[in-house]
């Protein structure tokens, strides 16, 4: 199947062949087989690209945008909108519910942006709305314990709104928005942002699938140096963000039938000038919520350890964020040293004759977690494929005594 059979225009929109030439090129320079679009660029090439001469004709070819500067400080709440001179970006929020009869549910929706390269980028003119040399695509997955279902959509600027204030992120009627007027946002509120509200529905095999789901209740945490994510031993970065203690609730449509949830999300902000240096083959990443202690006090873990070309886990990193009720300082985070981390694939499952991992253990300092897939098969079998999951976790303590324990989600790019 070419990628033109593949996009599907929304509204009854036609996509003009120049479009479909962009996106022919775009899918020739993304290195990402898995999350969607993470485009390569050479060692040591932390500058903007240069004027295209033999010498760095590859960087100015994998680097599409400018790469982010260690200490450039967050600001909220510009960084929720789009950060479009970088190459690719996401707004990424995944889910566990449980309905009121004890079913489970996972939710993964997520709207990415990719900045086409400089040699592919044409004049922005006031009669082209449509084009304004970003790519977006959105993807909607939602599973139960044994079926996972996932959806996507593209679209061009028109079809694309992306707002800081008041905050809004959307591909047609996919929506993840503040529900907070402009007044409120613009008062500076330390909470303004929330709540959120995230609306999305497809249709499969004469079946519905939909989510409306009202998010609330998190403080929003930085990773790495204050944002500043590094990625690979050459310094390829990102700057990172999560709000990991988000209360869900509301209904979820699933194979045509309608639940009330509630639960836990995570949402994830991201954006970088490029993530993989070329002799990276993708990632395992994890969100890890605990349960609440007696004391009030719950604990998330963000992790993820990228691979090499032998599918070895070559380059780690992760997070570790507590938060406490009725303390001067609510939540506290602890970025765990590199060498301090250890994962290890304890079990796989073949999936279209690929092994893809199923568990792991996850040691951070001298704390090892047992980490399980809920559904072994939780592929988004979409345009540029990757497994998403719901994980289960424990705490393994040398006397086996239970420690930490939850759920949260995984995702395993480039198998």
């Amino acid at each position: 199947m070419s990628l033109k059979d593949k996009i599907t225009p929304q509204r009854g929109l036609s996509i003009p062949s120049l479009v479909l030439r962009r996106l022919a090129v775009l899918k020739m320079l993304v290195i990402f087989s898995a999350l969607a679009m993470v485009v390569s660029c050479d060692a040591g090439n932390h500058r903007p690209p240069a004027e295209d001469t033999a010498s760095n004709r590859t960087f100015t070819q994998y680097q599409s945008g400018t790469p982010v500067v260690r200490g450039t400080p967050l600001r909220f709440p510009d960084d929720h909108g789009s950060h479009p001179q970088q190459s690719i970006e996401w707004w990424y929020l995944t889910s566990n519910l449980q309905t009121d009869t004890g079913a489970t549910f996972g939710v993964q929706w997520t709207l990415f942006r990719a900045r086409l390269p400089e040699n592919e980028q044409t004049p922005a003119t006031e009669n082209n709305p449509w084009w304004q040399n970003q790519f977006y695509f959105a993807h909607f997955a939602l599973q139960s314990d044994t079926a996972h279902h996932a959806f996507e959509r593209f679209g061009r600027a028109g079809q694309v709104q992306i707002h800081a204030t008041p905050f809004r992120a959307s591909l047609d009627d996919w929506v993840l928005a503040s529900t907070q007027s402009q007044q409120s946002q613009q008062s500076q509120q330390s909470d303004a942002f929330l709540p959120l509200q995230l609306q999305a529905q497809s249709r499969k095999e004469a079946q519905d699938f939909a989510v409306d789901l009202r998010l609330d209740h998190s403080p929003i945490v930085a990773h790495g140096d204050a944002g500043y994510s590094q990625k690979t031993p050459q310094g390829n970065a990102s700057y990172y963000y999560s709000l990991p203690f988000l209360a869900a609730s509301g209904s979820l449509t699933f194979e045509g039938k309608t639940y009330s949830v509630s639960g836990d999300a995570w949402l994830d902000r991201e954006w970088s000038g490029g993530l993989l240096s070329r002799d990276l083959t993708g990632w395992d990443w994890f969100s890890l919520q605990s349960e609440k202690q007696h004391n009030g006090q719950r604990s998330a873990i963000m992790a993820f350890c990228l691979r090499g070309s032998d599918q070895d886990y070559q380059y780690c990193d992760a997070t570790r964020i507590t938060q406490t009720a009725d303390k001067p300082h609510p939540v506290q985070t602890e970025v765990i040293p590199r060498s301090h981390i250890s994962l290890i694939a304890t079990d796989t499952a073949i999936l279209d004759d690929k092994p893809y991992p199923v568990q792991w253990q996850l040691t951070l300092n001298q704390q090892t977690f047992a980490i399980e897939a809920i559904n072994p098969d939780s592929r988004n079998a979409l345009t540029f494929p990757y497994w998403e999951g719901r994980v289960t976790f424990r705490e393994v303590s040398p006397t086996n005594q239970t420690g930490l324990q939850g759920k949260g989600y995984a995702e395993l790019t480039g198998y």
